[in-house]
């Protein structure tokens, strides 16, 4: 499977760069954790094209490690590079079956969209004097892989199936009238992913994609700051960024649906699993980038051996021998990786100091704030 990847990310760096440099937007995209839920590839953009926030639930930019990286990222793409931003505040869902969308806001697509636009009317007032960025919403029908773009006051709903008959400069006429405060620049790249994703569409249909494989099928978790990194096909990878306000939780989660994955039968357990803890870092970066990289990936490792060792279905994962470990560090360039060691006997989560303060806090907060009331 490594080699395997290694070899997609060698023939995806020519793609990868010529679209970096063809387009005039960089995206900026927050997403559930699910597999399925994969916006980059249901419009064939090359692996890494995209930088990635995979989390369950909303992301709240007043948390300090989601914050300040989407605000350094995008300040980077729009000041530094004097590139157009556009960041994307993604959901999921299935018309086939309610349960097949996503567990985080109950199933239910409705909740989806308002939570996204909490988090969307967020990330909008960080840069509302700066031009160069804009913030949408866009969910994905993972039955058909078709996008819908959501306008602001979220009923101003249109998918890209229902513009497959438009010629371009048609498909920019809806669009605007979703997105009306949008630059130019940022409708015919709206555009341009609605004609992507259709060429997806279509090939999902020739490949006579069943139903049945609509359902969870991952063999890999990735966790950490690259979890997208390594750049995995629709529904192989679930894919966690310690962003949210419960990651150990999360990891716990997703343990639990790849051994659910395994007693359903929808993967094999000859086929094995893969738990992988990820972080960026630049082959150019100073000896202390490099080695807090390394600091970082393993830390990543032991949260997640921790959450993991932590929960039934996860202790069953790491006792299985077809389950691997690993810890690797990802150029923030070339997205190739190298692995580094780890020790999970050495594991700084065997020290649980933090956890009475942790309780400690969490009832203070309640007692002080109950839920439901407003500060």
């Amino acid at each position: 499977m490594l080699d395997f990847r290694r070899d997609i990310f060698r023939k995806n760096a020519i793609d990868r760069e010529r679209y970096l440099r063809s387009r005039k937007v960089r995206v900026f995209l927050t997403r559930c954790m699910d597999g399925r839920h994969m916006l980059g590839s249901s419009m064939n953009m090359p692996f890494g094209s995209w930088t990635e926030y995979p989390t369950p639930g909303p992301l709240d930019p007043g948390r300090p490690l989601f914050g300040r990286d989407i605000k350094s990222a995008v300040y980077k793409a729009a000041v530094v590079d004097n590139r157009n931003a556009l960041v994307i505040s993604s959901f999921h869902f299935s018309k086939s079956n309610p349960h097949l969308g996503c567990k985080a806001f109950g199933y239910d697509a409705e909740k989806s969209v308002r939570n996204m636009n909490w988090q969307n009317q967020r990330l909008a007032q960080l840069w509302e004097d700066e031009k160069s960025v804009a913030t949408i919403i866009v969910g994905l029908e993972t039955d058909t892989h078709d996008l819908v773009f959501v306008g602001d006051d979220l009923a101003n709903q249109v998918t890209a199936s229902s513009m497959v008959d438009m010629a371009d400069d048609q498909r920019q006429d809806v669009l605007r009238g979703v997105y009306p405060s949008l630059r130019q620049v940022f409708i015919e790249e709206l555009a341009f992913f609605v004609a992507e994703n259709l060429k997806y569409q279509e090939k999902r249909k020739e490949a006579h994609a069943a139903i049945e494989q609509l359902d969870h099928q991952e063999i890999v978790l990735s966790y950490g700051t690259a979890a997208h990194g390594l750049g995995f096909h629709v529904n192989s990878a679930l894919a966690i960024g310690p962003y949210g306000d419960y990651p150990t939780g999360h990891i716990a989660i997703a343990g639990g649906i790849l051994n659910a994955n395994w007693e359903s039968g929808r993967t094999s357990r000859d086929q094995g699993i893969l738990l992988l803890a990820t972080t960026f870092c630049s082959k150019s970066g100073f000896h202390a980038d490099v080695m807090q990289a390394e600091f970082e990936a393993r830390y990543f490792a032991n949260q997640m051996f921790h959450a993991l060792s932590g929960d039934e279905k996860g202790q069953e994962l790491l006792a299985d021998k077809g389950c691997k470990f690993l810890v690797a560090v990802v150029d923030s360039e070339t997205y190739g990786w190298r692995e580094i060691e780890w020790d999970p006997n050495r594991s700084s989560a065997e020290v649980d100091v933090m956890s009475p303060l942790d309780n400690y806090v969490e009832q203070e907060l309640t007692a002080v704030h109950p839920v439901g009331k407003k500060w």
